[in-house]
C-alpha cells in the first residue's frame, strides 16, 4: 500500500549504516522470541536481544555504506538481500520459496522512493537495496530504473521521470523506464559517490 508523498520523505543519506544494521539485528531477535511464544509452556526461549556487532549488523552496515558510495561489497546486491530474508517475512508464510513480493519489487526497482517511511525498517532496508542496485547497475554498465536512481540521486522518482520528459536525461526504455548508466553518470546529481 503506498504512502502520500510527503516532504519528510526518507532519503539514502539520511539513513546511519550502522544503526541500520543494529536495528535490523534487533528486529530479527524480537521476531525469535515471538515465535517461540506459541510453543509455551512445553518450550521456553529467552532473548533480549543481540549482543554487541552480529553478523547479520554487519552485513546490512555494509550494503547501506555501499549504497551511499562509501566502500565496496563482497558479492552481489541480491546475495545481500537473501541474507536479509528472515526480516522480509516469516519462514512460515510461503512454502513455495519464492521471494516474497516486497523483496521482488525492491530487487526489480520498482520501489517508489518518494513513499518511503523515515520511522519504518522496512522501508530503509527498501531504500538502501534500490540503491545499492543502482549503484551495481553504474558500476557494471547497466541501465539504472527510474527508483534506483532517485534514489542514488537523493530526488523523487517524479523528479528524474520530468527530467526524461525534458529531455536532460535520454531514457534506454519507456516500460519500464531506465536510464543508462553513462548517462545517469553524466547527470549532476549522480556525481558525487562513484
Amino acid at each position: 500500500m503506498a504512502r502520500p508523498t510527503s516532504p519528510t520523505s526518507l532519503r539514502l543519506q539520511q539513513i546511519d549504516p550502522a544503526d541500520l544494521g543494529r536495528a535490523c539485528a534487533e528486529a530479527v531477535a524480537a521476531h525469535v522470541g515471538r515465535l517461540a511464544v506459541p510453543m509455551s509452556p512445553g518450550y521456553t526461549v529467552h532473548v533480549d536481544g543481540p549482543h554487541g556487532d552480529t553478523g547479520l549488523a554487519f552485513a546490512v552496515a555494509d550494503l547501506a555504506r555501499y549504497a551511499r558510495g562509501e566502500g565496496g561489497l563482497e558479492d552481489a546486491v541480491e546475495s545481500y538481500a537473501v541474507e536479509l530474508m528472515p526480516l522480509l517475512c516469516s519462514p512460515l508464510a510461503s512454502g513455495t520459496g519464492a521471494f516474497p513480493p516486497v523483496l521482488a519489487g525492491w530487487l526489480s526497482g520498482t520501489v517508489d522512493v518518494d513513499d518511503l517511511n523515515p520511522d519504518s525498517l522496512e522501508d530503509r532496508l527498501a531504500l538502501v537495496l534500490t540503491a545499492a542496485l543502482g549503484r551495481e547497475a553504474l558500476a557494471g554498465g547497466s541501465p539504472l530504473t527510474v527508483a534506483q536512481l532517485a534514489a542514488l540521486g537523493g530526488t523523487s522518482p517524479d523528479a528524474v521521470r520530468r527530467l526524461v520528459r525534458d529531455g536532460e536525461l535520454a531514457a534506454t526504455d519507456e516500460r519500464p523506464m531506465r536510464v543508462g548508466a553513462t548517462e545517469a553518470r553524466r547527470w549532476p546529481a549522480m556525481r558525487w559517490g562513484k
